[in-house]
């Protein structure tokens, strides 16, 4: 399918959804992506004549829904269209790589859906989005941490398991530790009566 195509009713009703919320909204500005997910996704659920409410997440919603694949294709496609006619607000470089080119536009638009059904807590059954997996990233750039993960995973059940996992978290607050700004105040160009706050 030629997402290109999408007919301009679609693309008008996405930004219309939006500028009927805004007071004063300026008719030059471009809506945001979480909004124009949100816009889509519901002018695509609205065509397909189903109820949506935010009781339950959109993703339990579509399980249920035998056409939950034309109603994501199709909100998929107003995305695209959103962009290609500079609908939405984006980066110069994401215009330069993205806008031009169907596979890598088409691949973003699939990824915005999944992210803002997650995280917009109208999609998502009213819950405030947690990342599973926060602070996994933690030291993964130190080569102890690395080496430390690895043999927790190998004493894993063990005896020695739990004198692994301190030496761990040992080394993670240490490098937290070194991660912490100095920040530099020269008193001198403060009032007087906030000097004394400077350390």
């Amino acid at each position: 399918m030629n997402y290109a195509n999408i007919g301009a009713n679609k693309q008008i009703r996405l930004i219309n959804n939006e500028n009927r919320s805004t007071k004063g909204y300026n008719m030059n500005a471009k809506t945001n992506q979480k909004q124009a997910t949100y816009s889509a996704i519901t002018v695509a659920l609205s065509n397909a004549q189903v109820d949506f409410t935010n009781e339950i997440s959109l993703k339990e919603f579509l399980a249920k829904e035998s056409n939950s694949e034309a109603i994501l294709k199709e909100a998929k496609g107003i995305l695209f269209a959103g962009f290609r006619n500079d609908l939405i607000a984006t980066s110069d470089e994401f215009k330069s790589t993205k806008v031009d080119n169907d596979a890598l536009l088409s691949s973003y638009c699939s990824g915005l859906i999944s992210n803002w059904s997650k995280k917009d807590s109208r999609l998502n059954g009213d819950v405030k989005f947690q990342f599973k997996n926060k602070g996994i990233r933690a030291g993964s750039g130190d080569a102890q941490v690395k080496e430390l993960r690895k043999l927790l995973k190998q004493t894993s059940g063990t005896e020695f398991e739990a004198e692994v996992k301190e030496s761990l978290d040992k080394r993670l607050s240490e490098i937290k530790v070194s991660k912490v700004q100095v920040i530099q105040i020269n008193a001198d160009l403060l009032p007087e009566n906030l000097r004394h706050l400077v350390k």
